[in-house]
């Protein structure tokens, strides 16, 4: 799981110059709240649809059944509001890691580009693996070819 940016693989195998220069090109003023904002807006919006579902397939089963409710009706608005809090704070992780591989994502598609513009990369664009002292043509952990200096 990756928790940090510093915790990416891809960037294990740059130097400090490279790894500076890789993420001013993702890290835009901005970058980080914009990250908290996506990943709580996500799983707020989770929450949203789950409790959507769970509501209309109350109606469907009322309709259904004829008068008998899926959801109990003792339930209270105190046990709803707990219910949702659990629910974002077990959801809020997972959103948050797919925010990081969207990142994760955006540095290896920067990593391609540096490989297009003809820069020899210490490491795999496609799986992060350590090119360092690699001497044949293709990626030695997902077999990708890799450019020659």
């Amino acid at each position: 799981m990756i928790w940090r940016l510093s915790d990416l693989p891809e960037l294990q195998h740059l130097s400090a110059a490279e790894r500076h220069r890789l993420l001013r090109a993702i890290i835009t003023p901005g970058f980080y709240p914009r990250v908290l904002v996506h990943t709580v807006a996500r799983t707020i919006g989770v929450v949203i649809v789950m409790y959507l579902v769970v509501l209309l397939s109350d109606t469907l089963f009322y309709s259904m059944t004829g008068g008998q409710h899926l959801v109990p009706s003792s339930i209270n608005g105190s046990f709803v509001l707990a219910g949702t809090f659990v629910m974002i704070l077990v959801l809020l992780p997972v959103m948050y890691q797919r925010t990081m591989n969207q990142i994760q994502n955006q540095v290896r598609e920067a990593l391609r580009d540096a490989e297009l513009k003809g820069v020899r990369l210490p490491v795999c664009p496609d799986c992060a693996y350590g090119l360092q002292g690699v001497t044949g043509g293709a990626c030695p952990e997902c077999g990708r070819p890799i450019q020659r200096v």
